[in-house]
């Protein structure tokens, strides 16, 4: 139990980099608190499920250029938590996770389209069927 705070200094960052940051978390946060300051700015995150002996990655959106504190706070006594280092990210990086997480849909759209490309191969063409042939 207890807390503890990470401090990210972006200054120090190069400057083509944005203002988005992705965080792994694992164990059980629900118990206790992650949040985000920036400024007088405090965002939480917030889990629907805990992740348990797995990570997660979150994506995190601070203003560009000024440093931020990630904050930990483990309340319970029987659990706990664990949170990587803040990874600057792309503008599109949480979307193509998001996209590879479910590829499972895309492999079978994928498939669905070569069947019918298959079946259309197979069928037979107008032109070449013995009702429109020219005697």
């Amino acid at each position: 139990m207890g807390e503890t705070r990470i401090t990210y200094d972006q200054s120090k960052m190069p400057a083509r980099a944005g203002g988005v940051f992705m965080l792994k978390v694992a164990g059980y946060p629900r118990a206790g608190r992650i949040e985000i300051i920036q400024g007088s700015t405090t965002k939480r995150l917030r889990f629907k499920e805990d992740p348990g002996e797995a990570w997660v990655e979150r994506y995190v959106s601070v203003r560009p250029g000024e440093p931020f504190t990630v904050r930990l706070v483990d309340e319970s006594p029987a659990r706990w938590l664990a949170v990587s280092q803040p990874v600057p990210t792309g503008r599109f990086d949480a979307w193509i996770a998001a996209l590879l997480r479910s590829y499972s849909v895309f492999f079978a759209i994928g498939a669905a389209a070569l069947g019918l490309l298959f079946l259309s191969w197979l069928r037979p063409s107008v032109e070449s069927s013995p009702a429109h042939s020219q005697p």
